[in-house]
């Protein structure tokens, strides 16, 4: 299992997901791609809906994931061509399996949400009485967004009560929008900067835990893997 790709019929996730994602952007920032071969996350608080990964528990829910955004649409948008370049830029086509240990799959799952890739070297600094590196090496999705009409559905709840303790789980963060950005038919891969989830009573993050060590990097570069080049 740590080896399918998307062509094994046990990856239901790309059975749903297309082969080839689409991104628009600036030719300075396709110059970045190809001469660092890496993509950039970007901090969910720094991108342009004020809405992104809302939390009922965790106030700086936003800094706890950053997201590579593309598109599923195989034709041209003039609203993406807008929003994103101004009309000035470019359209980069990439393969769905666009990272650096694309192929090493940690899990198999119907849930795109909870999809993992390993392999991709990375490190995110949470601030504290001293500076704490976080590394990593999954990358989650390539996940479909999901879209909501109503405020209240783009909340999750992270923080789950259990008799014995609460625990955490915060690997939804990110994966909701408004219904009016449905037009992007957006697929997104995002890190975070804590575990995902845990039902440890010792590992269990609270409100606190992020408040005392808030999330200093505002961005990654995640490595290309060559082929996909």
């Amino acid at each position: 299992l740590n080896s399918l790709t998307s062509h094994d019929p046990r990856c239901t996730v790309f059975n749903t997901c297309p082969k080839i994602l689409f991104h628009y952007t600036s030719i300075k920032t396709l110059a970045l791609i190809l001469s660092t071969k890496t993509i950039r996350f970007n901090r969910l608080d720094k991108v342009q809906d004020p809405r992104e990964a809302v939390t009922a528990d965790f106030s700086d829910a936003q800094t706890l994931v950053f997201a590579s955004c593309w598109t599923s649409q195989s034709t041209e948008s003039l609203p993406l061509w807008d929003l994103y370049t101004k009309c000035k830029g470019v359209r980069i086509e990439m393969p769905t399996l666009m990272f650096k240990g694309r192929h090493n799959n940690h899990k198999v799952t119907t849930n795109d949400i909870h999809y993992e890739i390993m392999g991709v070297d990375y490190e995110i600094v949470r601030r504290s009485k001293q500076y704490t590196g976080l590394s990593g090496s999954t990358v989650m999705g390539p996940t479909r967004m999901r879209y909501f009409k109503d405020p209240k559905d783009l909340e999750i709840t992270c923080i789950k009560n259990l008799p014995e303790h609460p625990f955490y789980d915060v690997r939804e963060l990110g994966t909701r929008k408004h219904a009016h950005w449905q037009f992007e038919e957006e697929v997104r891969f995002r890190l975070l900067a804590t575990f995902g989830y845990s039902k440890e009573k010792d590992h269990a993050l609270s409100p606190e835990d992020l408040k005392d060590s808030p999330v200093f990097t505002e961005f990654v570069d995640a490595r290309i893997d060559d082929s996909a080049l």
